[in-house]
């Protein structure tokens, strides 16, 4: 799963081992990563009024709000 921010400027990205990343799309590189499920992050999404959250699902049948 990926999606980009209100703003533009990052990718939002999940991965196989719980992990979300937060990439800056012109210059490919890795903002910042965080470990936020045990399982498949299988969803991530910005919030779409308050755009430094950030909401994440994994397999582990978590949804988390981020911050």
């Amino acid at each position: 799963p990926r999606t980009f921010s209100p703003c533009g400027t990052f990718l939002l990205s999940g991965s196989a081992d719980g992990r979300v990343f937060f990439w800056d799309w012109k210059t490919s590189r890795c903002y910042r990563r965080l470990k936020c499920h045990d399982k498949v992050a299988i969803g991530v999404t910005w919030h779409p009024v308050m755009a430094s959250k950030v909401a994440t699902c994994s397999w582990d049948c978590t949804i988390k709000l981020w911050d």
